[in-house]
């Protein structure tokens, strides 16, 4: 009988940090499309309601799984980039919010 071995921690609405007995990940999404990397590689999920879409990505600042230099330095490109996102999204509710008062 397999035993699996696996926490998520939320870091955000759209990102979870995921550790487990094979390493640790980095999941980005909203409910019905995830963008996922970690150490067996980097996929895409899509899907609800009993219909799915799975696709290991291959674009090259993905394509290296965390457990390589590589792999790490295209984590931290991601989580910056992710990291702008998020705070210019703030930024439009923040001043979208302002605007409607």
């Amino acid at each position: 009988m397999p035993i699996f071995i696996r926490k998520a921690f939320r870091l955000g609405r759209l990102l979870r940090l995921n550790i487990s007995k094979s390493g640790m990940g980095l999941s980005a999404g909203v409910k019905g499309l995830r963008v996922s990397l970690g150490p067996r590689g980097n996929e895409l999920y899509a899907g609800r309601r009993g219909l799915y879409f799975r696709h290991r990505l291959l674009a090259a600042w993905l394509k290296n799984p965390l457990n390589t230099p590589t792999g790490q330095r295209a984590l931290l490109r991601v989580l910056v980039v992710l990291a702008a996102i998020t705070v210019l999204a703030i930024g439009i509710i923040v001043a979208f919010s302002v605007a409607t008062r």
